[in-house]
């Protein structure tokens, strides 16, 4: 409080003032310590009015009183008192998985400093000094409880947090906000519920069949008085050692895709919730990774109009074959499917072709996830004997010593597909009439032959 100073003559200056103060709760002077026309009272009590009146002192004596004033005043509150929180269980927040209702309440301060609190301030963190992740909420002055999912808070995430939480409150007057209570710890009630309706399957997470790949799915009802820092997912590997995944997901319906398996190794999987008291009751599902069979290895033969495929079963991955696919071409780039044959099947004999064509395949294995690779590119030319020659010819040639010599000739191209079985023949062979071999003739054009008898 400050005043203008008191008239004094320069004899007799003011020494000090006199201050004095009424109220409800009685009467009191204070003296200042010297002439300055100003004092800070202390030791007021906030919310009673105060008169108040000022007296000037010098060595003459007391000077007369100024006219009073009336004064407030006021202060912070004090801290909200009997704060207590806890999850309520009977509020769902399907539209903000893993975000969790609390329900609040408290006393108002005993000190309200004087003045109507308008509001309280209440501080949310994971951390416990509220350095960091601090969520704050305001209410009402009015209100000293806070329910029925009015206050949420965000889920923990494992990887950052044990997943306590920790509250404190203050109150709010016309003159700011006082004191924070002592922090409440904020914990579950009980270990999370057993998830639900878990399947499996060797699909990606967009759906597709993908090798070495397992994704899990399943469900959870959410309660909050469990509420969740996530799930695990715990397996064995083919070497007998335990792998674990934290899946950072608290909604409802949950999914988590799993790579680098073994594919037709039969893996177990336990998934189960957790929150910071601990690991759920766990569902267990088994799941063997695959995907589409590796490409056999065709072997060719071939026989009059007709070509023959071999091959062996190739590596399934993880899926037994149920099929092949044989496909062909007569052109190398075309292929049309020709047959499909079953598991048990290892061959095929494709009949009915042209002699001297080039026919070309490939053969793909088939299992529950679909076609695999094909074969790489083969093929060959189905062909028979040549068929005998035509036009034959013998004439006679001059007599050399004591025999003489007869000239035999025909009509034959050795690369003519209508007559040489689809095969280019190599060598005619010349006989008599009983079948004895007279000689044979390399069939580079050459279409005659000398015999000499």
């Amino acid at each position: 409080m400050s005043w203008t100073p008191s008239y004094s003559n320069t004899s007799h200056p003011v020494l000090n003032y006199k201050i004095y103060l009424s109220s409800d709760n009685g009467n009191s002077v204070v003296v200042t310590p010297d002439d300055t026309p100003s004092y800070n009272l202390t030791g007021l009590q906030n919310g009673i009015e105060y008169t108040i009146e000022i007296s000037g002192v010098n060595l003459v004596g007391e000077g007369a009183q100024c006219d009073g004033v009336t004064a407030t005043p006021l202060g912070l509150a004090g801290p909200p008192t009997d704060l207590d929180i806890h999850f309520d269980p009977d509020v769902s927040n399907s539209t903000s998985p893993g975000y969790q209702s609390v329900d609040l309440s408290f006393s108002a301060p005993v000190e309200i400093g004087g003045t109507v609190i308008t509001s309280y301030s209440i501080m949310n963190s994971l951390d416990p000094s509220f350095n960091t992740n601090v969520q704050t909420v305001s209410v009402n002055g009015t209100d000293v409880s806070v329910q029925d999912a009015n206050l949420v808070i965000p889920f923990a995430d494992r990887h950052t947090s044990t997943g306590w939480f920790y509250f404190k409150v203050c109150a709010v007057n016309a003159v700011g906000a006082g004191p924070f209570t002592s922090a409440v710890t904020l914990i579950a009630e009980v270990v999370p519920n057993a998830v639900v309706s878990l399947a499996g399957s060797n699909l990606d997470e967009d759906g597709n069949h993908a090798p070495s790949t397992a994704t899990l799915s399943w469900g959870y009802d959410i309660d909050n008085s469990t509420p969740l820092l996530g799930y695990i997912i715990a397996y064995l590997d083919v070497s007998g050692d335990m792998v674990t995944y934290y899946v950072n997901d608290v909604s409802e319906a949950p999914a988590h895709t799993i790579t680098g398996l073994q594919n037709g190794f039969s893996y177990d999987f336990s998934v189960f919730g957790i929150n910071m008291l601990g690991s759920g009751p766990s569902l267990d599902i088994s799941v063997i990774p695959s995907t589409v069979p590796d490409a056999p290895s065709v072997l060719f033969g071939h026989t009059d109009q007709e070509i023959q495929l071999s091959w062996s079963a190739p590596y399934d991955e993880g899926d037994a074959i149920i099929s092949y696919n044989i496909y062909r071409t007569t052109d190398g780039n075309n292929y049309t499917l020709i047959a499909n044959v079953s598991d048990s099947v290892n061959s095929y004999e494709d009949d009915g072709l042209v002699n001297g064509n080039g026919y070309f395949y490939e053969v793909a294995a088939i299992n529950a996830n679909g076609e695999g690779p094909r074969s790489g590119f083969g093929g060959e030319y189905p062909s028979t004997v040549p068929d005998a020659p035509s036009n034959i010819t013998v004439t006679n040639s001059l007599a050399q010593g004591a025999g003489c010599q007869l000239t035999v000739s025909w009509d034959q191209s050795p690369s003519d597909h209508n007559s040489n079985g689809g095969s280019a023949i190599q060598q005619f062979y010349v006989r008599n009439a009983s079948g004895g071999l007279l000689g044979s003739v390399i069939a580079s054009g050459v279409s005659s032959y000398l015999v000499t008898v």
